[in-house]
């Protein structure tokens, strides 16, 4: 198994060499497989590859970020998008279409630490749950020169070790009522609930939940919230409320892509 691989794309081309070349992408356990400055170049290669992790400028020339932010979600694709202050309600309905961070330009490493670290972190539970690696394997995978400096990570992180991560008791129909736990949350705030607040819920990691819910679901935890979503949303049309209203009781800032949403789901197969 390899280490997560990362494309990263950003229209200017200083910003995009100094997030290639500038952070300890290796070190941190990502491998770059790619680096574009327009959305039409990301979109052909994810196309043809399997990534896990893509960073991108939310405005891109020819095709744009939020567009590009929709398709990798499709794929499973975790997606971090980055934005100029003025650009904060675009980004806001991006997170809102379940990417997983936005971080404002100019970004400084702390920041990018910050949320590649807890991609990291996410990884190693899903690293974990695979009995076939040893722990020693999982470290340097995510690129920790020793067990020890991976497991103090990790209890830092999650308050619990590698090993009693791996010890937990998983009894027959446990997923099934994790992925029952997690409807309800959804169920009960669809306008807010978000995969990072439903794996909080749990006591799962957002990436190892997402994984799960979709092999132990019907549809992948967006599709589920997204349902939930334009249901509410066609309850409160019915009762008269405008569009906007109805937009905004369902957590989106956007009429726009609220419209493309509820067309996009009144137009799915039933």
């Amino acid at each position: 198994m390899a280490k997560q691989r990362l494309v990263i794309a950003d229209d200017e081309p200083a910003i995009l060499s100094g997030l290639v070349e500038l952070y300890p992408w290796d070190d941190m356990g990502f491998e770059i497989v790619g680096a574009f400055n327009n959305g039409k170049q990301v979109l052909e290669f994810l196309e043809c590859n399997k990534i896990d992790i893509l960073l991108t400028d939310i405005r891109m020339p020819i095709i744009d970020g939020l567009e590009i932010a929709r398709y990798a979600q499709e794929k499973g694709i975790k997606v971090v998008i980055l934005s100029a202050y003025t650009e904060f309600e675009y980004a806001k309905t991006a997170i809102a279409f379940g990417v997983r961070d936005y971080l404002v330009k100019p970004v400084g490493y702390k920041e990018l630490n910050e949320t590649f670290y807890r991609l990291r972190m996410e990884h190693a539970c899903q690293l974990l749950r695979n009995v076939d690696l040893q722990i020693s394997d999982v470290a340097k995978l995510l690129g920790y020169t020793t067990v020890g400096n991976f497991s103090r990570a990790y209890q830092n992180f999650y308050g619990e070790s590698p090993k009693e991560f791996r010890e937990r008791p998983e009894y027959p129909g446990y997923y099934e009522e994790i992925v029952g736990r997690v409807k309800k949350h959804v169920d009960n705030r669809p306008d807010i609930a978000t995969l990072e607040t439903a794996a909080e819920e749990v006591g799962f990691s957002p990436s190892h939940l997402s994984r799960m819910f979709s092999m132990y679901s019907d549809m992948t935890f967006s599709e589920y919230l997204q349902n939930c979503r334009m249901q509410m949303a066609e309850k409160l049309l019915a009762q008269g409320k405008s569009a906007e209203d109805a937009a905004f009781c369902v957590g989106y800032d956007s009429l726009q892509f609220f419209n493309a949403a509820l067309k996009k789901y009144r137009g799915r197969p039933k």
